[in-house]
């Protein structure tokens, strides 16, 4: 009887968390905003967060070596650390709170092209 109890208990307390998780992602996407804005990356991109912020940007670095990213291109040099991404990325967002709303695949490449051009051919 008591096992149920606690079991119980556990339930009464962890069904709000789950409850609070779901009503911020239905309103992400009543909003239209199913894809990861510039807030959610700046979130995911502070020291302390448990998000995947580093591997989003690199995913964008990734992808913008076979073409341009949002009518971005950039030249990332080989020696650049996936924490130097991050570190480039997060700051043009704080700079740049205005524009945090926007897509992050389009912010991330902002971002890139400003600190790494590309040589003119």
């Amino acid at each position: 009887m008591r096992r149920l109890f606690m079991t119980l208990m556990l339930l009464l307390v962890a069904v709000p968390v789950w409850a609070d998780e779901g009503a911020s992602n239905v309103t992400m996407q009543t909003q239209g905003k199913t894809a990861r804005d510039g807030n959610r990356l700046l979130d995911n991109l502070t020291p302390y967060s448990k998000g995947t912020g580093l591997e989003y940007v690199y995913g964008v670095m990734d992808s913008g070596s076979m073409g341009p990213v949002a009518g971005r291109r950039f030249c990332v040099p080989d020696e650049v650390t996936m924490l130097q991404l991050g570190d480039v990325v997060r700051g043009w967002l704080e700079k740049h709170p205005e524009a945090r709303h926007l897509l992050a695949a389009s912010l991330v490449a902002t971002a890139l092209a400003e600190a790494f051009p590309c040589s003119p051919k």
